[in-house]
């Protein structure tokens, strides 16, 4: 390799002149290598390093090979968990409809809600549905079971007062009536 003498540029040995500012080269020149020269500082050979920006990494949101929609479970598990709390809310309300029906909806929905839930990844919007569904089960199957063991005390009550009423046992019906004033004073 050569150098140029005038501005230090590295040339091709068989050049003739410089390709840089074009100073001819003696042909007695021997080429040269820049560990060598002790004093060599290249004039207009200014280097730029190009900077790069390099995009943060943006994760792309879940799909997976066979994602095509809802999961089922996911759907049913909210659906019945749904269901089961506006059935538990609305059996007073119904004639000759009984709340535990509403329990037993319920604790389906939240078998459904579990088993959408150990299925689906984490991440997977449709296991929020199923959590959604497990939520509304859990409150229907607390509420249904309330309804059902207010419904089985108010009808096992009813059914001691009529046996006592029937036996005219003054003394059952007294114990009752003292419980029903101290209830609702």
């Amino acid at each position: 390799m050569k150098f140029c003498e005038n501005c230090g540029a590295q040339m091709p040995d068989d050049a003739l002149c410089c390709t840089n500012c074009g100073t001819p080269i003696a042909a007695s020149q021997v080429p040269n290598h820049p560990f060598e020269q002790q004093d060599y500082q290249p004039q207009s050979a200014q280097y730029q390093q190009t900077q790069y920006q390099q995009t943060p990494f943006q994760q792309a949101p879940y799909q997976s090979a066979g994602d095509t929609g809802v999961n089922n479970k996911a759907l049913v598990a909210l659906i019945l968990g749904i269901g089961g709390v506006a059935l538990v809310i609305l059996a007073p309300f119904l004639a000759n409809f009984p709340a535990f029906i509403g329990l037993v909806i319920s604790i389906i929905g939240i078998v459904f809600g579990v088993k959408a839930r150990n299925e689906l990844p984490v991440g997977h919007p449709n296991r929020n549905m199923a959590t959604a569904g497990m939520i509304c089960g859990i409150i229907g199957t607390v509420v249904g079971g309330i309804a059902t063991l207010c419904t089985l005390c108010v009808c096992s009550m009813a059914a001691c007062l009529a046996v006592g009423a029937a036996n005219s046992d003054t003394s059952f019906l007294s114990e009752y009536s003292d419980f029903f004033t101290v209830l609702f004073r």
